[in-house]
């Protein structure tokens, strides 16, 4: 794994907690929490990258043929992805309850959390099947893995249907995008309602993993920023995109397509840069461990956030910690409870859950599986 890649997971992550954080209890404005959602789109981006990083390796060779066939892809991104997102969905359901049942009066940022809403058993279903269309799941930060899943579908039919190299995969990928795309604006929403993924697959964001299969055409083929000009992307791009966005200077660009072109950009480079970057300046080991604990931080922090609020307004401390402590705390217990969860939750789980799956798989063909990324 490349490491400043591990450290922009860990940016990420971190991006969103700001996005959940209950800043306006200082006046922060909606527009300017909102921002921190910028993390996904670098979540995004990243994935378009690691999938074929997965599948093709780090060979510079661009005939490489796939290293696995679809079933066997889509089987380890369900193995790497779901156990935690199911015992985190399975947490919210059983809080919800406890909450209900329990006497307690719960503030806004519990109740939104673990709210009777979180009971619904058809909700539930649709939310471990990533079948919940345009409702937010369970888990509601779970509306991004849906298009993560998407995504992986949309790869693993290609490798099924015989894509021999990565161009193969990039070109049908983007072929795929620009049909659903021209469907729905003919067909309508008549359509869609038919065939759902539809409607998903022409969601603007499904472009950004576009973006990330083009950043590995340019890892491919040797295209990389210079190492100067990657060190200020670094530096400067988040609080650049801040600066743009809260002035609105490209808030008329594109449309509907506007979070794509401007946020999506903005992402490109970051995750250009950290590519670029790799080969002259790694970023230090302690980011590889929180890159790897980006996926527990992702999900855990809304599950932790609710609960931060809540004793903040039991006891009244906001005006103690003001606006500096509040970011602080909501960091580093987010962060913590992501570090413990990583450690003694995901990998455990994950490593449980593919012997089951793949020692199976050794038992019927008698070959061993490659270590599932």
């Amino acid at each position: 794994m490349i490491n400043n890649i591990q450290f922009l997971r860990f940016v990420a992550a971190s991006l969103v907690i700001f996005a959940h954080a209950p800043l306006n209890a200082f006046g922060v404005s909606s527009h300017t929490i909102h921002l921190g959602g910028f993390g996904v789109d670098i979540f995004f981006i990243i994935s378009g990258f690691i999938i074929p990083y997965i599948l093709f390796g780090a060979s510079h060779n661009v005939s490489q043929l796939p290293k696995m066939g679809g079933v066997s892809f889509f089987i380890r991104r369900i193995v790497r992805i779901w156990p935690l997102y199911f015992v985190a969905t399975a947490f919210v359901v059983l809080t919800a309850l406890i909450v209900r049942y329990s006497g307690l009066t719960p503030n806004f940022e519990v109740n939104n959390v673990y709210g009777l809403a979180k009971l619904d058993w058809t909700l539930l279903f649709e939310s471990l099947t990533f079948t919940h269309a345009v409702v937010a799941p369970t888990l509601n930060v779970g509306w991004t893995l849906q298009l993560e899943f998407l995504f992986y579908t949309a790869v693993a039919i290609m490798l099924l249907l015989g894509a021999k190299s990565f161009f193969h995969v990039a070109i049908s990928y983007a072929l795929l995008l620009l049909g659903s795309a021209l469907l729905l604006g003919s067909a309508g929403a008549t359509f869609a309602s038919y065939f759902p993924p539809l409607k998903l697959l022409a969601t603007p964001m499904m472009i950004e993993f576009l973006f990330g299969l083009i950043l590995y055409g340019c890892y491919l083929n040797g295209y990389f920023l210079n190492k100067w000009l990657s060190a200020a992307l670094m530096l400067l791009i988040v609080p650049v995109f801040y600066y743009t966005e809260l002035h609105a200077l490209m808030s008329s660009v594109g449309g509907a397509y506007n979070r794509v072109l401007v946020w999506g950009t903005f992402a490109f480079f970051i995750v250009w840069a950290a590519i670029s970057l790799e080969p002259h300046y790694s970023m230090p080991k302690v980011f590889s461990v929180l890159g790897d604990a980006s996926y527990s931080l992702y999900l855990t922090h809304w599950l932790v956030l609710p609960w931060i609020t809540f004793v903040i307004d039991r006891y009244t401390l906001y005006p103690k910690i003001g606006l500096l402590g509040l970011l602080v705390i909501c960091f580093f217990v987010c962060q913590f409870v992501a570090l413990l969860t990583h450690f003694f939750v995901e990998k455990p789980l994950n490593e449980k859950v593919r012997k089951v799956v793949f020692l199976r798989g050794v038992n019927r063909t008698g070959v061993q599986p490659a270590t599932v990324v």
